[in-house]
């Protein structure tokens, strides 16, 4: 087999580790082999001379550590590259409007990767969480709800702001869509906790509004969210999350690919 990537050079150092811990001493084993073994060149039934119990014990625990050492090293390496092949792939994609059905296996075969190996357990109840997010990539906008597709159709940019270590009634999303210099359109939803795994955060649109530049005061988005019904309403699975990155699986099947930023990138629309 082949060892590539960040893992080479730790194999190669446990390989190297292994040839000390345990040594061969050619000439003491041949001088215990029958001469006849030693004559003939090939398989004998003769058993060679193994390690005692006490010696193979010592250095089968020094090998496991070190093993163990370099599977965390070679394990946090190949996650940060992972996210940096995401980023780098998804780059020209238009947040997901623009791709082909290459790029989007090779992109989800990605994703999956990097979910695999989440560092946070109940990532909804984690701070991390709470932040201002840029929107890098989504799967299937052609078949979202008509709120989504409203924030993450043509325009430039795409924010969320999550507000969740805060009491119930204050916990809030809002999704901003940035106009470039015109302003911004701004979604919110309010956002409840109530699923025991600790994975998933529900949410309910119910306000809109557009921030203009130069207009001292919001312009109401005419938006019936009432009227929506369900699909006023979804959940986000977060499958990955660490201090500066986030993926999430929502209620439509689609995959969200966020990036943490801070909030001075928003802008002030005035």
């Amino acid at each position: 087999f082949t060892v590539t990537g960040p893992s080479r050079s730790a194999f190669v150092d446990m390989v190297a580790f292994i040839s000390v811990s345990f040594p061969v001493s050619r000439a003491s084993n041949v001088d215990r082999w029958p001469a006849a073994t030693q004559n003939r060149g090939r398989l004998s039934s003769v058993t060679p001379p193994v390690p005692t119990s006490r010696s193979w014990t010592v250095s089968s625990r020094r090998v496991f550590i070190f093993c163990m050492e370099a599977s965390k090293a070679g394990f946090q390496t190949s996650v940060d590259e992972l996210k940096r092949k995401l980023i780098e792939a998804v780059k020209d994609t238009s947040r997901g409007r623009m791709v082909s059905n290459f790029q989007l296996q090779t992109i989800q075969n990605l994703i999956y990767d990097i979910e695999k190996r989440n560092p946070t357990s109940r990532p909804a109840l984690s701070p991390a969480l709470d932040g201002c997010w840029k929107l890098l990539f989504t799967t299937r906008p052609g078949t979202a709800s008509p709120i989504q597709r409203l924030v993450v159709g043509t325009v430039p940019e795409v924010y969320q702001l999550v507000s969740l270590k805060c009491p119930e009634e204050e916990r809030r999303i809002k999704n901003i869509a940035g106009l470039g210099p015109v302003g911004r359109l701004t979604v919110e939803a309010a956002a409840s906790l109530t699923d025991p795994s600790g994975d998933r955060v529900n949410f309910q649109f119910d306000r809109a509004a557009f921030r203009i530049r130069f207009v001292p005061f919001k312009v109401p988005y005419p938006v019936p969210f009432r009227l929506l019904g369900d699909e006023a309403k979804g959940w986000l699975d977060i499958t990955y999350l660490d201090e500066d990155f986030r993926i999430a699986r929502g209620n439509k099947k689609t995959i969200f690919v966020l990036q943490k930023t801070s909030i001075e990138d928003l802008g002030d629309p005035e």
